[in-house]
C-alpha cells in the first residue's frame, strides 16, 4: 500500500453492450476491492447521458489519478477498456487482473524472450514472497499476511498463464 494513505485502484472493463452497461460486475468488484483495503475509482456510477468520448475523458481522467488498475473480464473485447489499459501502461501504474484469462491477452503480443524473461522474474518474486512470508508472518498484521499470500497466489496464477502458452524457462519459442 501507499504510504500514508490507501491504495488507489480504477476499474476498467466492458460496458457498452452490456445489460445495465456491466455497472453490477464493476460493484461487485468495487465491494471486494473497498473491502480488500482499496480506494475504488469505478467508471459505473457515472450518469447515463453522455457521449462514449465524455465518458473516455472523464474515465482517463479517473485514471491517471490511480495507484493502480484492476481488469474486468471481457475488457479484451472492449474498445474503452483496451483504451483505459493501454493508458495504465503507459503511466506505469499496476495492474490486476479478474482473471487470468484477461492477462493471458494482455501478454500474447509480448515476444517470447520477454514473456520467459516476465516468467524468470515472476517465479523469482513468487519465492522472496514466499521466503518473507515463512521468515516474518509470525510478526506481521493478518492485513500484510493477507495481502501478501494473495501475492503469492497471483505470482503462481499468472506462471501457471505463461506455461499455458508455452513460456518455458530457457527456451525459444
Amino acid at each position: 500500500m501507499v504510504m500514508g494513505r490507501r491504495k488507489v485502484i480504477f476499474i476498467s472493463g466492458p460496458m457498452t453492450g452490456y445489460e445495465d452497461y456491466n455497472r453490477a460486475a464493476f460493484n461487485a468488484a468495487a465491494k471486494e476491492l473497498v473491502n480488500q483495503g482499496y480506494t475504488v475509482l469505478n467508471a459505473a456510477v457515472l450518469p447515463d447521458g453522455l457521449e462514449h468520448e465524455q465518458y473516455m475523458q472523464i474515465c482517463l481522467a479517473m485514471l491517471q489519478q490511480a495507484d493502480a488498475i484492476y481488469i474486468l473480464a471481457g475488457w479484451e473485447n472492449s474498445v474503452g477498456a483496451r483504451r483505459e489499459v493501454e493508458h495504465a501502461s503507459a503511466l506505469g501504474i499496476d495492474m490486476e487482473f479478474q482473471c487470468w484469462g484477461g492477462l493471458s491477452a494482455c501478454i500474447a503480443g509480448i515476444h517470447s524472450d520477454g514473456r520467459r524473461f516476465m516468467k524468470t522474474g515472476v517465479q523469482a518474486m513468487h519465492d522472496y514472497l514466499e521466503y518473507f512470508l515463512e521468515s516474518h508472518g509470525s510478526s506481521m498484521n493478518t492485513a500484510d499476511v493477507r495481502y501478501y499470500r494473495f501475492s503469492v497466489e497471483q505470482c503462481k496464477n499468472f506462471i501457471e498463464v505463461l506455461d499455458g502458452i508455452g513460456v518455458a524457462d530457457g527456451e525459444s519459442h
